[in-house]
């Protein structure tokens, strides 16, 4: 959920192609996200449903690194 997580909150157009390398199962990992309200769906595709979370990735996880 992680890296799946974290391709979002940086915005990646292919999440399949951004977790690849990392053994991922993405469909199961989107779906978890969904379930517990961090993730939702709309026309474009998938977004942080959670602002505050997404700035807080970008700020401390992405940038950090």
């Amino acid at each position: 959920n992680i890296s799946v997580l974290l391709a979002l909150a940086h915005e990646e157009k292919y999440l399949y192609s951004a977790s690849a390398s990392k053994n991922v199962n993405v469909s199961r990992s989107i779906k978890n996200l969904i379930n517990t309200g961090l993730v939702e769906k709309s026309s474009n595709g998938y977004y942080i449903s959670d602002p505050l979370l997404k700035k807080w990735i970008n700020d401390n996880i992405i940038h950090r690194t």
